[in-house]
């Protein structure tokens, strides 16, 4: 089991910005894990991508499997507050675990899951799903996130917008 801090370091650490929509890399900053990156133009109208969503799910459990790991299964339940908060992010502007009035800690403290339950989250936005994937792979705190032996399910929400996929990928160790 993890403790609150293991919990919120997780979290905190898994914000990876794979900009390539319109076909350019903007620089991976952020300030803090509680800030929201704004991005310069409007998402557009947002509508869930399934067919990235189970992408990314293949994806991830191609890049497990390549060392040994058991593949995430996966949580209709973490895919809806994935996909709630891939929303949140369009419909506001912003990418970060922190957008609106909700800290990562304050949206997972209202998830129905057991307490002591690890949970941990991953945001790309890309162009192609695989893009989002090899940046998240990229990215030490994203990489140890997704390839976390402990982790054991995880929930896609992907929405197509003007900027490309918008991605949360929620994860839960049971």
């Amino acid at each position: 089991m993890r403790s609150p801090l293991r919990r919120r370091l997780i979290g905190g650490l898994a914000l990876a910005l794979a900009m390539l929509a319109l076909g350019l890399a903007l620089p991976l900053t952020h300030a803090s894990p509680e800030q929201a990156v704004r991005m310069p133009t409007p998402a557009g109208p947002a509508r869930r991508d399934p067919a990235a969503e189970q992408a990314l799910l293949r994806l991830a459990n191609d890049a497990r499997a390549e060392l040994g790991l058991r593949p995430l299964a996966p949580s209709p339940l973490l895919a809806a507050y994935a996909l709630e908060h891939s929303m949140m992010m369009a419909r506001l502007g912003l990418i970060g675990h922190a957008v609106g009035a909700r800290s990562f800690q304050d949206r997972t403290a209202g998830w129905a899951v057991p307490p002591g339950t690890a949970v941990a989250e991953v945001i790309a936005v890309a162009d192609t799903p695989e893009h989002a994937m090899q940046a998240l792979l990229a990215s030490p705190e994203h990489r140890a996130i997704l390839l976390d032996r402990e982790f054991r399910s995880i929930g896609w929400g992907a929405v197509d917008t003007a900027w490309g996929i918008v991605a949360t990928g929620d994860l839960e160790d049971r």
